[in-house]
């Protein structure tokens, strides 16, 4: 027994040593493998959002200038503009909605593992899931495969881990500059990929901008992106039709989320009629490019403010059962309703990754009861990341969770590990 336990040892102690070769290998054979299994999958185009928009006209630049310049509801503008003007350049968009959409979903399971120290503990816990995970997800998001779920944590995380690892390369201006301004062009992508994440914005700024503070020269490198991307989109908006946030629907979001609490006739009396789709075909709806779709939705913003008000225990109550939806959690979207042990898996592994989260957030306040400065730390911003992308779907979407959570779920994979690291170090602490 004495030989089998020291043999026990001896094969932790070298996978131990040996851990970054021996998973580097089986990381690999992950990528390999998914790589073929994605090919099942492919996403909407992003500029078909709402069947407004056919690609007819963005056979020539001209339709693709005017489509640019008149944009201004809910289709994420820069995937948009990357799709436009690839079908004009090559007739095709494919490479998006298929390789595109498959990399960053095979991408968005193993980036959490970098922002861990990538001990054994953190290679044994998080290489299982992301095999549970991936064959989850290529049911879960035969429901409604949209690109940008996928990318946008994808975008997200990639700024936050080229800005963190920016402050180890001072010794070297050139790449640090590359990598500041990589981690500028994220985070617009980011913010151009969902409305909501203006609301983000001002947080992520700030915490970007303290840890440039002692490099204010590589501000210019950070910020051009930003300034170029997010800031001439909404300076267009601004300019053009008087409008900040890049959607013009999110009335019709809130509504959804909040349907028991309205006074659905009288919200409906209210609403101009919507413009007529832009062509006549079987599967083209109408028109929500339009200034009337802008006001329709500030009406519906306006009487689901009124409706929470007026109803303050409803709503709460309303709330928590939202809650308790999205992180049961959802995976099924209308008629889609996927199931198998991979999917049960997937759904024990939510669920208590967001009690995980509950337990990091109330640590999270103890540990900046004792020092405010933990705001500012890359634990706290994701944290932050992950409930934000929690409650946003929570208060402003109903029906598609199962797709909403595909965006939080990178970070709910980077909560387990950070969280079974906690508690092993506390654990070792009462014990030695």
């Amino acid at each position: 027994m004495n030989t089998e336990r020291l043999h026990i040892r001896e094969g932790v102690f070298w996978l131990n040593r040996h851990r970054h070769a021996v998973f580097f290998v089986l990381y690999a054979v992950f990528v390999i493998v998914a790589s073929f299994a994605t090919h099942k999958v492919a996403a909407l185009p992003a500029t078909r959002w709402m069947n407004m928009f056919n690609f007819g006209p963005f056979e020539s630049w001209a339709g693709v200038r005017d489509h640019l310049w008149n944009l201004r509801t809910g289709v994420p503008p820069a995937l948009s503009a990357v799709e436009v003007i690839s079908f004009k350049l090559t007739g095709s968009y494919e490479w998006v909605i298929k390789g595109l959409y498959r990399k960053s979903l095979i991408l968005m399971l193993i980036l959490p593992l970098f922002f861990t120290r990538r001990t054994l503990r953190d290679y044994l816990v998080h290489y299982p899931m992301t095999w549970i995970l991936l064959y989850a997800l290529l049911k879960v998001v035969m429901g409604n495969a949209q690109v940008y779920d996928v990318l946008l944590p994808v975008f997200l995380m990639l700024f936050l881990g080229l800005m963190w690892q920016s402050q180890h390369h001072a010794h070297r201006p050139g790449r640090q500059a590359a990598m500041v301004g990589l981690a500028g062009f994220f985070l617009s992508m980011a913010e151009l990929s969902r409305p909501f994440m203006l609301a983000l914005m001002p947080v992520l700024l700030a915490w970007a901008i303290a840890l440039l503070w002692k490099r204010k020269q590589q501000w210019i490198w950070f910020l051009a992106p930003l300034l170029l991307f997010s800031g001439g989109w909404h300076a267009k908006l601004l300019v053009r039709h008087g409008q900040l946030i890049w959607s013009n629907h999110a009335g019709s979001n809130l509504v959804g989320a909040w349907a028991p609490l309205l006074d659905h006739p009288t919200l409906e009396a209210s609403l101009e009629p919507e413009e007529p789709p832009l062509e006549v075909n079987e599967w083209t709806w109408d028109n929500l490019n339009t200034e009337v779709h802008y006001r329709n939705s500030a009406k519906r913003k306006a009487a689901v403010a009124a409706a929470i008000k007026a109803q303050p225990g409803a709503a709460w109550e309303h709330f928590l059962h939202k809650i308790g939806t999205f992180t049961e959690p959802q995976v099924g979207m209308y008629a889609w309703h996927p199931d198998g042990p991979e999917i049960d898996a997937y759904r024990w592994l939510v669920h208590v990754a967001y009690w995980l989260l509950a337990f990091l957030l109330l640590r999270a306040a103890w540990l900046f009861v004792r020092d405010w400065r933990y705001v500012f730390s890359l634990e706290s911003l994701l944290l932050g990341t992950t409930t934000f992308l929690t409650l946003m779907p929570v208060i402003g979407e109903s029906g598609e969770e199962a797709r909403f959570l595909i965006s939080v779920l990178p970070f709910l994979v980077w909560v387990w590990l950070r969280a079974v690291g906690v508690v092993e170090r506390q654990m070792n602490s009462y014990l030695f």
